[in-house]
């Protein structure tokens, strides 16, 4: 629906997939394998090192 994420990461049981160019982060829990969060905007979950 939102094409192909610009990076994937996981961390603690969570995939996060960043879409910068939308400002949206969408967060899956690996174990419920269900969305755990839509972060949009300005998001405090940031990409790479400085999560």
């Amino acid at each position: 629906m939102y094409g192909f994420p610009e990076a994937v990461e996981q961390k603690s049981g969570t995939t996060y997939f960043f879409y910068p160019g939308k400002k949206l982060v969408v967060a899956w829990d690996n174990a419920k394998d269900q969305i755990s969060g839509i972060y949009l905007g300005d998001n405090i979950i940031k990409q790479g090192n400085n999560k």
